[in-house]
């Protein structure tokens, strides 16, 4: 019998290189969310902007004296 059979050793650095593994696709997917996320804030924050101006633009044409031709 082997040292490794016996210690167990071979299957604790399996174990930790599967939860290095793990943490490393937990770190990816973080960023893939945190990107999502981003564009979502850019997206509605540009979606705030269009409403703020169409509110402008309606409440200055709305506020101008209408001229009889």
């Amino acid at each position: 019998m082997r040292l490794e059979e016996i210690d167990g050793s071979d299957a604790a650095t399996e174990r930790v290189k599967a939860l290095k593994d793990e943490a490393k696709r937990a770190k990816d997917r973080a960023k893939q969310v945190t990107a999502k996320a981003d564009m979502a804030a850019a997206s509605l924050s540009a979606q705030k902007a269009s409403k703020q101006a169409t509110m402008v633009r309606q409440a200055s044409s709305a506020s101008m004296p209408r001229s009889v031709g």
